[in-house]
This record gives structure tokens, sequence and C-alpha cells, in this order.
């Protein structure tokens, strides 16, 4: 392959990257600038890539100061973050408790049962949503934030198999030296284990966080009382409540897509790292 035939496939790598990148970045850029126009603008087609009556916070205003079913953004935001950061951090400790022995504690059964967590990933949600929802109503926790928190607390079977991968790329060496020091298996879990995968903590902390964030189908099954709505309910019903109003709707998304995008920008580094070193041995 001579110099020219190099020159030309890397070209057109890149060309296919830009253009990739713009189709992922063009409908963020579409709700994001069409949150600062006015109403009318926002409305008219064709659609503007620059606001041409200049830029207003008019929809912003709306959003932060709506009380849609006696609801505002930001106690939907407040009750989101109340469901999702408990299962999150709770559950995430959980999960990785059982991967590190699945990785470093002999016991019986150990592949039989990691076997079965495997099987159990195959049965779709479908399946089990129903029997859930009979179960929590029988016992009282529906229109509470009961179901989308206590399941979430005894961790992940997805996150055990990323962790457990994970781990097996940490030399046992390292737990071997800490048994002969005398530690236990808690205290090198803690002290050892942990601080030696914070990339892929973090990974999955932040994914298990954008999952719950933007959940919509649950809160909605359980959840009736409206001052116990998260912010994607909020969401949905200020879209219906101001159908003609593009301007307030997008400066919503907007609002709504804040808090994971500050989230992703201070730990892109970390999650990048947890991701590509979990196939690793």
């Amino acid at each position: 392959m001579n110099k020219t035939t190099r020159t030309m496939r890397k070209a057109a790598s890149y060309m296919l990257l830009i253009f990739i990148s713009l189709a992922v970045i063009f409908p963020f850029y579409v709700i994001f600038i069409t949150s600062f126009k006015d109403n009318a603008e926002a409305m008219r087609v064709p659609f503007t890539f620059w606001p041409k009556d200049g830029f207003h916070l008019d929809g912003y205003i709306k959003v932060l100061q709506s009380d849609i079913m006696g609801v505002s953004f930001l106690k939907g935001l407040r009750n989101t973050l109340l469901y999702v950061i408990p299962p999150v951090v709770v559950g995430l400790f959980v999960s990785a408790v059982a991967a590190y022995a699945f990785v470093f504690v002999d016991f019986r059964s150990k592949n039989l049962r990691y076997t079965i967590l495997l099987f159990s990933m195959m049965i779709p949600g479908t399946v089990t949503m129903i029997p859930a929802f009979l179960l929590f109503e029988t016992i009282g926790w529906v229109n509470t934030p009961l179901p989308l928190i206590i399941p979430g607390l005894f961790g992940g079977i997805g996150s055990i198999l990323f962790l457990r991968q994970y781990f097996k790329g940490i030399p046992k060496d390292l737990v071997e030296a800490a048994k002969i020091d005398g530690m236990n298996h808690f205290n090198i879990f803690l002290r050892i284990i942990l601080p030696l995968s914070k990339p892929a903590l973090i990974s999955l902390g932040l994914l298990g966080f954008i999952g719950g964030y933007n959940e919509y189908f649950g809160p909605m099954m359980y959840l009736y009382d409206p001052d116990k709505y998260t912010l994607q309910m909020v969401l949905q019903f200020t879209n219906t409540a101001v159908t003609y109003d593009n301007q307030t709707i997008m400066a919503g998304c907007v609002i709504t897509m804040l808090p994971v995008l500050i989230l992703y920008f201070f730990t892109q580094k970390l999650f990048i790292k947890g991701i590509s070193m979990s196939g690793m041995k």
C-alpha cells in the first residue's frame, strides 16, 4: 500500500467520523438553539439555524416558574435524585462485593452460581414486569418510590459481570500478599480492590445514574401522586400542557440534560478508561 492510498483512506476515515459526529450533535444543537428563540420563531418553518430576533430567555423562565399538576421542574429534579442516587451508590457497592467474591474467594458451586446469574440475564424484563407490579401492590408499595429504590440496592447482574471482568485484570499476587500480611477479605476489598477499580466503578455509576435519571416507564407505572413525580414525568406533562410552545419545551429539554452533561464532563476520562479496561486481563 503506497503513501497516497494510506492518505486517502485516512482522509475518508476522518470524513466519515466528522459526518457521524455532526449527525449526533445536530439534534442537540436544534434543541439548544430553539430554546433561545422567541416562540414565534421557534414554531416557524423552515428551521432557522440562528435566532434572527436575538436570544430570549423566556422559555427558561417559563419552565422554572411553571407548576404542572402542582409539580415544578426543581421538585421533579429533587425527586429524581432521591430515587436514583441511593440505588446507584449502594447497588454499585453490593455488585462490587459480589464480583470480588466471584474472583478472589473460593466457595462451593461458584461457577454454577455465576452461570445461573448469567442465565437470569436472558429473561426479558417484560416477563417479570406484571408479577413485580402485583407483588409491590400486595405489600403496599405502589404510589411510593420504594419500587424504584429498593430493588436497585441489591446490585445488578450486568454490573457484577462488568466488575468481575475488571477485577480479573488485577494481579492476584496483591491479594495473596495482603493475606500474608494478615488482612481479611473485607479489608482487602476496601483498601486494595476498590481504589484500583475507581475507573470501572465511575463508569458503572455514571451509566447507572443515566439509566435511572432517564427512566420514564417505571415511575409512570408506580407513581400516581403528582408530588412524587420524577423530572422525566414533569417534562412529559409540560410537553402536553404547552403543545404549541416549542421554546418552552426545548428549554425544558436543555435543563433536563444539564445534570447528566455536567456529570459526564467531570468524569469522562475515568469513564472512558473504565470502559476500555473492563475487557483486559
